[in-house]
């Protein structure tokens, strides 16, 4: 069923409220972007599934990695 834009808005309202509240939920991210790529922003949606990656896991070499990943410091 789809929502209306009014319901799809107040949804996202919602998980970007979320997000700040409890940013290192990984969950929250990945649904955060999910929404917006619905949405048709797809900037805004790769940084909440960067978010999503970053907080997602939990060995210390990969964390650096989408550290540095989510602050776009790729090495060549």
């Amino acid at each position: 069923m789809l929502q209306s834009g009014t319901d799809s808005a107040s949804n996202l309202a919602r998980l970007r409220t979320a997000a700040a509240r409890t940013p290192t939920q990984p969950q929250i991210w990945r649904a955060l972007g999910d929404r917006l790529l619905a949405a048709g922003d797809a900037a805004d949606a790769a940084d909440a599934y960067l978010e999503h990656v970053r907080h997602s896991i939990h060995d210390p070499v990969l964390m650096q990695a989408a550290a540095a990943l989510a602050a776009n410091r790729i090495p060549d």
